[in-house]
């Protein structure tokens, strides 16, 4: 085993939080949602620095926010009822 994965794993022992479970996503606005955890905690995310960076090609046009946040409905919807809308 590699000196990495020894140190992966022994993090996600340690580290609680590395298992924890989305209970609800909601598109709050532009390219941001807000996820919230089965610990009680929710955080905001804001995938524009991501898409900023890696998106290229056929995927641009997911920049128009409308297209993001009909696709990101479809698939938490998709996803099953650990995710609710």
């Amino acid at each position: 085993m590699t000196t990495t994965s020894r140190k992966v794993r022994n993090y996600f022992k340690k580290n609680k939080e590395a298992n924890l479970k989305i209970i609800s996503a909601r598109y709050v606005h532009t390219f941001s949602i807000m996820l919230t955890f089965d610990n009680g905690k929710s955080r905001l995310v804001d995938f524009l620095p991501l898409f900023q960076k890696f998106v290229k090609g056929v995927n641009l046009k997911y920049f128009a926010p409308e297209l993001f946040k009909n696709s990101f409905v479809k698939t938490a919807i998709s996803i099953g009822e650990e995710m609710r809308m």
